[in-house]
């Protein structure tokens, strides 16, 4: 069992963190539940070309097709 003192101290702690104020910390942020990334948007797993999104969307198409999740 946590004693006042710890309490306290964990109530102050959590007062400070804030999670990520950059947009760039943001950012990283949004990606730590990505296990895999298949069923994410190619926009939001890399900065990419629009051919290489182009082949990136087909890729998962035929992988969603042969997959059939």
């Amino acid at each position: 069992m946590a004693t006042d003192a710890q309490i306290i101290a964990n109530q102050n702690n959590a007062q400070r963190s804030t999670g990520p104020r950059t947009d760039e910390g943001k950012q990283q942020s949004a990606k730590n539940s990505l296990r895999h990334g298949i069923n994410a948007s190619a926009e939001s797993l890399f900065a990419a070309s629009s051919q290489e999104q182009q082949h990136y969307n087909a890729l998962r198409a035929q992988l969603f097709q042969q997959i059939a999740p």
